[in-house]
């Protein structure tokens, strides 16, 4: 399993789809497989609330 320190930018560009948008799915897709251990803190959460 690999670890992943994410920050809200990954949000973002899955949130808003742009041109990111699908490399950021997949990071999220393998974060909810189990295959990917993702670490954020609430600042990330809220900053990611924040931007949009």
């Amino acid at each position: 399993m690999g670890i992943y320190f994410s920050t809200p930018v990954l949000f973002y560009y899955y949130l808003l789809g742009d041109e990111l948008a699908d490399n950021a799915e997949e990071v999220i897709e393998l974060i909810v497989s189990g295959e990917l251990r993702a670490y954020l803190s609430s600042e990330a959460y809220d900053d990611a609330v924040a931007g949009l």
